[in-house]
């Protein structure tokens, strides 16, 4: 599979090598988890808190719009997680969309 979403200077980003994807849309204001090793596609004006916690491996997030939170795994484990707005489109080895955000 194949993962299409823009980074915060909208310009297209891809993934591959992943074998399952989740996701779950998010909603302003709302704080959420994220790894240190996250990849954060939202624009820096959007973040209206930031906390870091280093000995537990993750940092804390509030945003000022609504935005995506997708996980990326490999054989269960997982890949990547990234912060992206929508559309943000799911295709197959081949490049067909299987699925928009």
């Amino acid at each position: 599979m194949i993962l299409k979403c823009k980074n915060a200077g909208d310009s297209d980003q891809l993934f591959d090598g992943f074998d399952q994807i989740t996701y779950t849309y998010k909603k302003k204001d709302e704080v959420i988890g994220v790894r240190q090793d996250c990849l954060d596609y939202l624009k820096m004006d959007e973040i209206i808190h930031e906390a870091n916690f280093p000995e537990a491996g993750k940092r804390e997030l509030k945003v000022s719009k609504n935005f995506v939170e997708i996980w990326l795994y490999k054989n269960c484990d997982v890949v990547k997680q990234i912060l992206a707005h929508s559309p943000i489109y799911v295709m197959n080895d081949e490049g067909k969309t299987i699925e928009k955000i």
